[in-house]
């Protein structure tokens, strides 16, 4: 492996604007170099479904070994980063990569695109035997997984069909820690319609949307509900003057769970309160419920996580699995089959403009990486 390399890799990505629904530039920049490399791709793209302009890539490095102890193993990560994030002045200091403009960083997720070119590129220039590395690199994760949840796998060819243990290079942190699980979401849209009035002259005769969502807010736990269960309400909005009583609130909340049956039950919870409170104000209720992703869980009895763990012990880190509270790719895949497992790439306070990158950290995964694959 070339640390320099890595780092400089790393660099390029960040400073290349690719913000959800809009990562061609970066798209094209990962090609380039697997062309350079000799790496095969295809490019699947349905990102047109979800307004984006950017395919998923699915890359394979083919085996040069017929050793049976060699597994064929997916990589992935994503390569759209959260706003803001445009014009960055990044800086290396102390180990770190820093940016000194208020915006993100981006180590979410090119910390892990890093890894992964790194990975073929060493591969490739050291001719270490291996069996077949897919890649799988995905646009709009940060918007709802977007780019993963476009992938119609019964168009993949087969040659280009991913190996079903995949290390997601996508966790926040250190190399450490190894996310194993994490929880499924439920998204509820609401929409309380009351009645307008002239709220000076004759409120009584209306019916107030807003009071009426407040009242049903106040009988919920919201928040971090147990430890392994969440809710939160990103929106309310209702927009009147304040002369008119407003006759329509709209509400967006999640619910997030590691056990899919507890958070059905949390989420009829909700809905049971917004509708007996409708009746009782008497306004029309519209209830709107997305199941948004499954738990991420292992399938293999931990055998893959069980290998990760001892890549990352032969080059001297000793790593723990954990629960995780977001969702990734990862849960996504699972829909179909493959068992991930999220290895920490050195990103820190992600989705905000501290964000920054432990050098360090991204260089033990690549070594655990390549441990994995060549050993």
């Amino acid at each position: 492996m070339n640390k320099e390399r890595l780092l400089d890799t790393f660099l390029d990505l960040v400073k290349i604007y690719s913000p959800s629904r809009n990562e061609i530039n970066a798209m094209k920049y990962v090609v380039e170099r697997l062309e350079k490399l000799g790496v095969k791709y295809i490019l699947h793209d349905h990102s047109s479904e979800y307004g984006g302009n950017t395919p998923v890539i699915i890359a394979k490095l083919e085996k040069n070994s017929d050793d049976e102890s060699l597994k064929p193993i997916s990589l992935s990560a994503h390569i759209d980063v959260v706003e803001p994030s445009k014009d960055l002045d990044v800086y290396v200091e102390d180990g770190l990569v820093k940016t000194r403009t208020a915006t993100t960083l981006g180590g979410d997720d090119k910390g892990g695109v890093a890894i992964i070119l790194e990975t073929f590129e060493s591969l490739v220039e050291s001719n270490l035997p291996h069996s077949d590395v897919f890649a799988v690199i995905t646009p709009s994760e940060e918007v709802g997984l977007l780019g993963a949840k476009s992938i119609k796998w019964e168009e993949i060819p087969q040659d280009f069909m991913p190996s079903k243990d995949m290390l997601v290079l996508d966790n926040g942190g250190g190399c450490d820690t190894v996310a194993v699980e994490g929880p499924c979401m439920y998204k509820i849209n609401v929409h309380y319609e009351g009645l307008s009035s002239h709220a000076g002259i004759e409120p009584e005769k209306g019916r107030s949307a807003i009071v009426a969502m407040s009242n049903a807010i106040s009988k919920m736990k919201i928040g971090r509900i147990n430890d392994h269960t969440t809710s939160n309400i990103g929106s309310i909005v209702s927009e009147f003057p304040t002369n008119v009583v407003p006759k329509d609130c709209k509400i967006r909340m999640e619910v997030r769970c590691l056990n899919e049956d507890e958070a059905k039950e949390n989420v009829d919870n909700y809905v049971n309160i917004f509708e007996e409170t409708a009746k009782d104000f008497e306004v029309k209720c519209d209830i709107n419920i997305e199941y948004d992703y499954p738990p991420l869980k292992q399938i293999d009895g931990n055998i893959l996580l069980n290998r990760v763990l001892d890549a990352y012990k032969k080059v001297g880190v000793k790593s723990r699995p954990i629960k995780i509270g977001g969702g990734c790719d990862g849960n996504i895949y699972l829909k179909n089959g493959f068992n991930s497992v999220i290895l920490g790439v050195g990103m820190y306070k992600i989705h905000t403009i501290e964000e920054y990158l432990v050098i360090a950290d991204m260089e033990k995964t690549l070594e655990a990486v390549l441990e994995f694959i060549a050993k």
